[in-house]
């Protein structure tokens, strides 16, 4: 039968490790002085293309928030005048209707032709009637007879 090995009941994980494990350096890769500048002058571009396209693009978005708070901040304003203007178009025109009953009441209408035009109202002897009994029409453009 075959055991996997299980790491939690490894007890050598706890035993002391020798020290020429710590001081090797098996793991270090040696690189001359000259590529290890220009791996850094590499990375260093790098670095500084990416600060600059994400700077660009914080930028960006943040004049666009801010245009948009500009042309809502206008249209706001706008709705705003544009409610105000029908409120005072409301009013002149219930001010204007008011003006014009006041004009066309009979008094005023009687009052203004007795003072300023001076008519009379007609006597009892001015006025005429006129009973139609045959016809209810009016004929225009030819002669009666």
């Amino acid at each position: 039968m075959l055991f996997k090995k299980n790491l939690a009941y490894d007890l050598s994980l706890f035993e002391e490790a020798p020290e020429d494990c710590f001081n090797s350096k098996s793991n270090v890769i040696k690189i001359s002085k000259t590529k290890f500048i220009k791996n850094r002058n590499i990375l260093r571009k790098k670095t500084i293309t990416s600060v600059i396209c994400v700077s660009v693009v914080v930028l960006c978005g943040a004049t666009n928030l801010v245009l948009g708070q500009v042309k809502l901040s206008e249209l706001t304003q706008r709705v705003f005048n544009s409610k105000k203007l029908l409120e005072e178009s409301k009013n002149d025109e219930t001010r204007l209707k008011m003006q014009l009953e006041s004009f066309l009441s009979l008094g005023e209408i009687e009052e203004y032709s007795k003072k300023l035009l001076m008519m009379k109202k007609p006597e009892p002897y001015q006025i005429e009637y006129v009973n139609i009994f045959e016809q209810n029409k009016a004929l225009f453009g030819r002669r009666i007879d």
